[in-house]
């Protein structure tokens, strides 16, 4: 397959891994201040969320790392020069982090079913903020390497970001 059709593909999936990890972070805290309701609201907001994080995580999120990975490794197989480089051993490491970052969120939906969610509302709205940080860190590596070999006769790294 084309190298850019495979790096078109692979960033169409982290797009929407982002997009589920941003809204899971959403309903992690809306779960969590539900608590402050009356037990009938309580129990009836918990568990649509619960559902939602489900589904979340089940339709968007897991089968968005299954094909980034698979696209992104298959980049990486197509152009194995790409492991010399630096920016790609970073970028690597922060992707790894970034999986750390969604088993946690995997365990948080756990907790959720279990009714153990012990996390607080504050730390929830300040977890949910790790999926911008890591998308800022993955895109800033990028795009500094891109920047990098860009030349006058080679525009193209800049129209592409």
């Amino acid at each position: 397959m084309n190298y850019l059709i495979l790096k078109s593909i692979h960033i169409i999936f982290v797009v929407c891994w982002f997009a589920g990890l941003f809204y899971i972070g959403r309903i992690f805290i809306y779960y969590k201040e539900a608590e402050s309701r009356n037990k009938n609201d309580k129990n009836v907001l918990q568990s649509q969320f619960i559902i939602m994080a489900q589904r979340v995580m089940n339709i968007i999120i897991w089968p968005s790392v299954l094909l980034t990975s698979t696209f992104g490794f298959s980049m990486i197989y197509s152009n194995s020069g790409l492991l010399d480089s630096l920016w790609m051993k970073i970028k690597l490491i922060l992707v790894l982090l970034l999986l750390i970052y969604v088993f946690i969120c995997q365990k948080f939906l756990n907790d959720m079913k279990k009714g153990r969610l012990t996390i607080s509302v504050d730390n929830l709205r300040f977890f949910s903020e790790g999926a911008t940080l890591f998308l800022i860190s993955i895109i800033s590596v990028s795009y500094t390497h891109l920047r990098a070999h860009e030349t006058k006769a080679n525009l193209v790294c800049r129209l592409l970001l």
